[in-house]
């Protein structure tokens, strides 16, 4: 494996789904959920994760998902990693990013509809059993070995701010388009007549 370079050769869908995931830590176990996977129909063990939905920032989505799943709220304390992983099941591309959180309560959220059970299970029990992707122990494994990276790695920008540069170059584009035609008008009238 070299890092950077893409180690597979098939038609892929795109663009690429941008999913987030949570390694939850007590002790010496950790917060997994029990799941159908959709393409394949049989039950295997993921983190808690998700993916992002429209008007929510990356650390809302991880909270949220890992709430939905498992019915913790939890709070993110780091970023484990960032991964590109290539299904060759659905031919999707997946963009993950993966957070360390602590539990703040259990609470009574009903588990989404695929999720069977949420378990804690320690390292040897989640390595014997049969996982979503190789995203999974990946995580787990960065979360165990890597030093932690800041949230603040990870910067999200206003929605506000968006809007007022959408806005700005709209603008933009329609005096472009106002102005063309007077413009080029402008330049046959002066230029000199062969």
């Amino acid at each position: 494996f070299v890092p950077g370079k893409l180690t597979y050769n098939l038609q892929m869908n795109w663009p690429p789904h941008i999913t987030v995931a949570t390694v939850v830590q007590k002790q010496d176990r950790f917060l997994f959920v029990e799941e159908r996977d959709k393409d394949t129909g049989l039950l295997v063990f993921n983190q808690p994760a998700g993916h992002l939905e429209p008007n929510e920032t990356i650390f809302d989505a991880a909270v949220r998902e890992t709430l939905e799943e498992t019915g913790h709220k939890v709070a993110l304390t780091s970023i484990v990693g960032m991964y590109h992983y290539a299904s060759t099941n659905n031919q999707t591309i997946y963009h993950r990013i993966c957070f360390r959180a602590e539990v703040l309560e259990l609470t009574d959220h009903a588990l989404d509809s695929d999720i069977t059970a949420a378990h804690w299970l320690g390292y040897n029990e989640i390595a014997a059993k049969p996982l979503r992707s190789p995203l999974v122990l990946t995580c787990l494994n960065d979360a165990l070995n890597r030093p932690p990276i800041e949230l603040e790695f990870l910067q999200h920008l206003s929605p506000s701010l968006m809007v007022v540069a959408h806005n700005f170059f709209c603008a933009i584009d329609d005096f472009i388009e106002l102005s063309l035609p007077r413009l080029t008008q402008s330049i046959h009238k002066h230029s000199p007549v062969a």
